[in-house]
């Protein structure tokens, strides 16, 4: 007949339960209601993990929209400053072609000493003004005049 089931060791491990078998279902073992203060304290414990990730995120999308904020406050004014370069640079670009322009019309050395060399020849100092040949000829004139009294 057939052999009544024999209970196995509780050292002896089941041959039937290798490393990939389905886990065997937790038998009803104490009491209904421990089970299902067990799994709410279960509950609450991932509840509570829940809201920590969440206030994490919340705190970290802050993080990220301060940063972004401040991001684009320093590039506009790294661009506003680029603008100002750029607009100084222009204007020294100007400044530079009129002193070009200037010195192209400033008389050159060589102009310079061919009129220092017209100038000492002429020896300008020894001109006599209109006036003071009128002075002088009428000078001689009475010196003229009053030798012949």
């Amino acid at each position: 007949m057939a052999n009544p089931p024999q209970k196995q060791d509780a050292m002896q491990p089941d041959i039937g339960a290798g490393l990939f078998s389905p886990p065997k279902q937790a038998r009803p073992s104490g009491d209904l209601a421990e089970q299902m203060m067990s799994s709410i304290r279960r509950l609450r414990i991932l509840e509570e993990r829940g809201q920590l990730l969440h206030r994490k995120v919340q705190v970290i999308e802050q993080n990220m929209i301060s940063t972004s904020k401040r991001t684009e406050s320093e590039v506009r004014k790294v661009q506003e400053q680029l603008g100002e370069m750029k607009a100084d640079i222009v204007d020294i670009k100007n400044t530079v072609k009129m002193v070009v322009t200037e010195m192209q019309a400033v008389a050159k050395r060589q102009d310079v000493e061919m009129l220092k060399k017209y100038i000492t020849l002429w020896e300008p100092l020894n001109f006599v003004t209109r006036n003071e040949v009128r002075r002088l000829v009428a000078e001689a004139l009475e010196d003229i005049q009053s030798e012949q009294r």
